[in-house]
Protein backbone atom coordinates (compact mmCIF):
# COMPACT_ATOMS: atom_id res chain seq x y z
CA UNK A 1 0.00 0.00 0.00
CA UNK A 2 1.58 3.25 -1.09
CA UNK A 3 -0.71 5.83 0.43
CA UNK A 4 -2.30 6.73 3.74
CA UNK A 5 -5.24 8.84 4.83
CA UNK A 6 -5.11 12.63 5.13
CA UNK A 7 -5.38 13.97 8.68
CA UNK A 8 -5.28 17.21 10.63
CA UNK A 9 -2.13 19.11 11.51
CA UNK A 10 -0.18 17.91 14.56
CA UNK A 11 -1.37 18.83 18.07
CA UNK A 12 0.32 18.30 21.44
CA UNK A 13 -0.85 15.00 22.95
CA UNK A 14 -2.17 16.50 26.16
CA UNK A 15 -5.67 16.83 27.55
CA UNK A 16 -5.60 20.51 26.62
CA UNK A 17 -4.34 19.72 23.12
CA UNK A 18 -7.14 17.19 22.60
CA UNK A 19 -9.80 19.61 23.92
CA UNK A 20 -8.57 22.40 21.67
CA UNK A 21 -8.34 20.24 18.54
CA UNK A 22 -11.30 17.86 18.63
CA UNK A 23 -14.63 19.66 18.90
CA UNK A 24 -17.18 17.12 17.66
CA UNK A 25 -18.49 13.81 18.97
CA UNK A 26 -17.96 11.63 15.91
CA UNK A 27 -16.26 8.49 14.71
CA UNK A 28 -12.69 9.06 13.62
CA UNK A 29 -9.10 7.97 13.29
CA UNK A 30 -6.00 9.18 15.10
CA UNK A 31 -2.25 8.79 15.10
CA UNK A 32 0.03 9.25 18.10
CA UNK A 33 3.40 10.54 16.93
CA UNK A 34 6.86 11.53 18.05
CA UNK A 35 8.78 14.51 16.80
CA UNK A 36 12.18 13.99 15.23
CA UNK A 37 14.57 15.42 12.71
CA UNK A 38 15.38 14.31 9.19
CA UNK A 39 17.63 16.15 6.76
CA UNK A 40 17.68 19.16 9.09
CA UNK A 41 13.87 19.44 9.24
CA UNK A 42 11.41 18.67 12.03
CA UNK A 43 9.31 15.63 11.17
CA UNK A 44 6.70 13.55 12.97
CA UNK A 45 6.79 9.76 13.06
CA UNK A 46 3.54 7.84 13.51
CA UNK A 47 4.03 5.36 16.37
CA UNK A 48 0.50 4.25 17.26
CA UNK A 49 -2.71 4.37 15.23
CA UNK A 50 -6.27 3.96 16.40
CA UNK A 51 -9.90 4.81 15.88
CA UNK A 52 -13.12 5.50 17.66
CA UNK A 53 -16.38 4.17 16.28
CA UNK A 54 -18.41 6.83 18.15
CA UNK A 55 -16.39 9.57 19.90
CA UNK A 56 -12.80 10.26 18.89
CA UNK A 57 -12.27 12.86 21.61
CA UNK A 58 -13.15 10.50 24.45
CA UNK A 59 -11.16 7.68 22.83
CA UNK A 60 -8.03 9.82 22.73
CA UNK A 61 -8.44 10.78 26.38
CA UNK A 62 -9.30 7.26 27.50
CA UNK A 63 -6.26 5.71 25.86
CA UNK A 64 -3.85 4.90 28.62
CA UNK A 65 -1.17 5.76 26.11
CA UNK A 66 -1.71 9.44 26.80
CA UNK A 67 -0.39 8.95 30.31
CA UNK A 68 2.06 6.08 29.75
CA UNK A 69 5.69 6.94 30.13
CA UNK A 70 8.90 5.18 29.20
CA UNK A 71 11.57 4.14 31.70
CA UNK A 72 12.91 7.71 31.83
CA UNK A 73 9.52 9.22 32.73
CA UNK A 74 9.12 10.79 29.29
CA UNK A 75 5.77 10.50 27.47
CA UNK A 76 5.79 7.77 24.82
CA UNK A 77 4.13 10.06 22.28
CA UNK A 78 4.33 13.84 21.97
CA UNK A 79 1.74 14.74 19.32
CA UNK A 80 -1.39 13.47 17.61
CA UNK A 81 -3.37 13.91 14.42
CA UNK A 82 -6.98 13.04 13.79
CA UNK A 83 -9.70 12.95 11.17
CA UNK A 84 -13.46 12.59 11.55
CA UNK A 85 -15.14 9.71 9.70
CA UNK A 86 -18.73 9.16 8.52
CA UNK A 87 -19.21 5.94 10.48
CA UNK A 88 -17.48 3.04 12.21
CA UNK A 89 -16.90 1.07 9.00
CA UNK A 90 -15.12 4.03 7.39
CA UNK A 91 -13.01 4.50 10.54
CA UNK A 92 -12.07 0.78 10.47
CA UNK A 93 -11.19 0.92 6.77
CA UNK A 94 -8.86 3.86 7.30
CA UNK A 95 -7.33 2.41 10.46
CA UNK A 96 -6.42 -0.69 8.42
CA UNK A 97 -4.85 1.46 5.71
CA UNK A 98 -2.70 3.25 8.31
CA UNK A 99 -1.84 -0.03 10.05
CA UNK A 100 -0.42 -1.47 6.84
CA UNK A 101 1.19 1.80 5.66
CA UNK A 102 3.37 2.72 8.65
CA UNK A 103 6.32 0.35 9.14
CA UNK A 104 7.19 0.71 12.83
CA UNK A 105 4.01 1.02 14.88
CA UNK A 106 3.63 0.12 18.52
CA UNK A 107 0.29 -1.53 17.69
CA UNK A 108 0.66 -5.23 18.38
CA UNK A 109 -2.39 -6.56 16.53
CA UNK A 110 -4.41 -5.82 13.43
CA UNK A 111 -7.40 -3.48 13.98
CA UNK A 112 -10.57 -5.21 15.16
CA UNK A 113 -13.72 -5.11 13.05
CA UNK A 114 -16.41 -2.74 14.39
CA UNK A 115 -19.17 -4.28 16.48
CA UNK A 116 -22.00 -5.75 14.35
CA UNK A 117 -20.09 -5.21 11.08
CA UNK A 118 -18.97 -7.59 8.36
CA UNK A 119 -16.47 -5.17 6.79
CA UNK A 120 -13.13 -6.63 5.72
CA UNK A 121 -9.69 -5.05 5.69
CA UNK A 122 -9.26 -3.23 2.35
CA UNK A 123 -5.57 -4.15 1.98
CA UNK A 124 -4.88 -6.95 -0.50
CA UNK A 125 -2.97 -9.88 0.92
CA UNK A 126 -3.97 -9.16 4.52
CA UNK A 127 -5.37 -12.23 6.27
CA UNK A 128 -8.32 -10.04 7.39
CA UNK A 129 -9.18 -8.92 3.84
CA UNK A 130 -10.30 -12.10 2.17
CA UNK A 131 -8.39 -10.88 -0.91
CA UNK A 132 -5.16 -12.60 -1.94
CA UNK A 133 -2.29 -10.33 -2.95
CA UNK A 134 -2.28 -9.68 -6.73
CA UNK A 135 0.74 -10.74 -8.71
Amino acid sequence: MSTTIAMSKFFPLTEKGIDEAIKETKAGNYRFCNEGEKDGKNVYYARYIGRSDRDIKTENKMQGLLYKVDNNDFPLYSHFQYVYEKNADEAYRNECIDYHYFPKLDNEVHPATPENSNIKCPVEGCEHSGKPKSK
